[in-house]
């Protein structure tokens, strides 16, 4: 799936998921798919503060073109799950995904003091955090 296309997908995401009763867990996240292939300072990841409980910390690569997520999400059954996405930045905005999952897309987008991750499954099911950088 291109990055396009995923960007298209995150307002549909957020509108269907309000419609989403039960909630399949997202498979905990192993191998090679979560090995990163891009630079990283060593700054502190910036942290987000997310609805349902959720907290995330966000780190973009030095080339903007990565971002690797560690995510705690308790309705999913996360806690401290690492996730590397790949995009690019737009003017203040950035915006990453995973599809390297048969079942699961995952999409990180983040602007200034504001980050949304989004979830789709195979099946149509979808999820979604709406986070604010603390």
């Amino acid at each position: 799936m291109t990055l396009s296309k995923t960007l298209t997908l995150i307002p549909a995401i957020a509108l269907l998921s309000a419609c989403a009763t039960t909630m399949p867990k997202a498979p905990v996240s192993k191998g090679a798919s979560q090995t990163p292939s891009a630079a990283y300072d060593r700054m502190a990841s910036p942290r987000y503060q997310c609805n349902d409980d959720a907290v995330i910390t966000a780190k973009q690569s030095i080339n903007k073109q990565q971002v690797m997520i560690n995510a705690t999400v308790p309705t999913i059954g996360w806690k401290e799950q690492l996730i590397i996405m790949n995009g690019s930045v737009q003017g203040d905005s950035a915006s990453y995904i995973n599809d390297a999952h048969d079942d699961i897309i995952y999409a990180w987008h983040m602007k200034p003091g504001a980050g949304l991750l989004a979830m789709k499954w195979t099946n149509g099911k979808t999820y979604h955090v709406t986070c604010k950088r603390v």
